[in-house]
């Protein structure tokens, strides 16, 4: 998924509470994604295969340690499951665009995911100006658009209740 896409998750998520800040959930949701060019630039993850940042395994450890660490500071343990839900968004959105995902560091294992990127004929190497790079951009911005109503909607909903 691209950046957009995983933007959409912080949005949805800020839609459920207005008490966590916005970028704390945008930077939430692209974690993983930060996490992948820490490891890729130590040579531990790579573009094919990147069991440290985006496997199943560690994308729970990630959501853990960042709900934990949220919840902690804010003395609001609901409010850290939001942001683990937010950290973990990222995998749940890759699992849908990739073929397959790592289990976990270490496990030659990997998760079957939907693969709408071959389903759409999209690859890294050609993209641009092309039908698949407009439609995985389409799906990128079309998610971003959707989780960004989601939170206009809460907050007008909020304001005419504190009109009403």
């Amino acid at each position: 998924m691209g950046p957009f896409g995983h933007m959409a998750a912080g949005f949805a998520v800020r839609a459920k509470s207005n008490r966590i800040p916005l970028v704390v959930l945008l930077v939430a949701a692209y974690f993983i994604e930060i996490m992948y060019f820490l490891f890729a630039a130590l040579g531990m993850d790579t573009p094919r295969y990147a069991p440290w940042s985006h496997s199943l395994g560690m994308a729970l450890v990630w959501a853990i340690a960042g709900g934990g660490l949220y919840a902690l500071a804010v003395k609001k343990w609901r409010d850290g499951l939001l942001v683990a839900s937010a950290v973990f968004a990222h995998w749940a959105l890759d699992i849908l665009v990739w073929d397959t995902l790592p289990l976990a560091p270490g496990l030659s294992q990997q998760i079957p995911g939907v693969g709408l990127y071959r389903i759409l004929g999209f690859k890294f190497e050609v993209a641009g100006g092309n039908l698949p790079t407009l439609l995985v951009t389409i799906l990128d911005l079309g998610l971003f658009t959707l989780g960004l109503a989601f939170c206009i909607a809460r907050f007008r909903q909020e304001k005419r209740k504190r009109k009403g």
